[in-house]
């Protein structure tokens, strides 16, 4: 290469192309960023256009990989947290997923309970969530399964819901939580239809599986040091998924924003 040649390569300044692309690589990078490394490339894109930035798919898939942003992966594993009692009385399935359509909201709200690590052994996390736009109404973080934190956690709900909730059913799995006389007493009390899963159909409760299966790789510790700091984060995380995360199944908007739009008010 000549001198001349290399002193204009060195000189050159950047076409609009490529300040462009840097400009949008920033804001790519910003958003990763505030979303914890959650965000993979369909939700980036549609945070930048909601921002006003109009940009493709593709670009923002190819800018992720050159700058490596890659969104926390998802563990297929799950340890079984349903303990079925035979003895126990069930609740017919008053709720079937791939037949009956939600349309408002405090129509169908489902619960399940899972596990989550800590340095002093597992604790116990129990969710109730409407299925009218994916909102957790309720939860719990526990060092047991035992009903009473099941209980606790459908009160908070109930709490934090205003009017009466009678014609809502509460979906759930066969689990003994679930059969405890404690909360099929408070259901009864409320009003509350109770519908339980077939045993052995996972599919019948998916919208709970799906938000743990969501929450597990997106909280910002794999294993937390005990039941109260574990409690913060997911405190913090469910607070995040109501009103900031982008939901593919709402139309990459919050569950509160899907609440407020005047179609759902009506």
């Amino acid at each position: 290469m000549s001198c001349s040649g290399f002193y204009g390569w060195a000189n050159r300044t950047p076409s609009k192309r490529e300040q462009r692309n840097e400009m949008l690589r920033g804001k790519v990078v910003e958003v990763f960023r505030k979303s914890k490394r959650r965000y993979g490339s369909p939700r980036i894109h549609e945070q930048l256009q909601r921002d006003g930035e109009k940009v493709g798919k593709d670009k923002v898939a190819k800018l992720m990989k050159e700058s490596g942003l890659q969104e926390k992966t998802k563990k297929a594993f799950r340890p079984k947290t349903t303990i079925n009692n035979p003895h126990t009385q069930k609740a017919p399935r008053l709720f079937k997923l791939e037949k009956d359509v939600v349309s408002k909201k405090n129509q169908v709200w489902v619960s399940d309970l899972t596990y989550i690590p800590t340095e002093a052994g597992y604790c116990y996390l129990v969710i109730v969530m409407d299925l009218f736009n994916r909102e957790i109404r309720g939860w719990n973080v526990a060092d047991s399964m035992e009903a009473k934190n099941t209980r606790k956690d459908l009160i908070e709900a109930v709490q934090s819901t205003p009017g009466a909730l009678r014609g809502l059913t509460f979906h759930c799995d066969e689990g003994v939580q679930y059969c405890s006389s404690s909360v099929r007493e408070k259901l009864k009390i409320l009003g509350i239809s109770q519908s339980m899963s077939r045993k052995g159909h996972c599919y019948d409760n998916a919208f709970a599986e799906s938000f743990f299966h969501s929450l597990k790789p997106e909280l910002d510790k794999e294993r937390f040091e005990n039941v109260a700091e574990a409690g913060r984060e997911i405190s913090d995380y469910v607070n995040w998924y109501n009103r900031d995360r982008l939901h593919s199944s709402l139309g990459y908007i919050s569950p509160i924003e899907y609440l407020n739009e005047p179609r759902c008010a009506a």
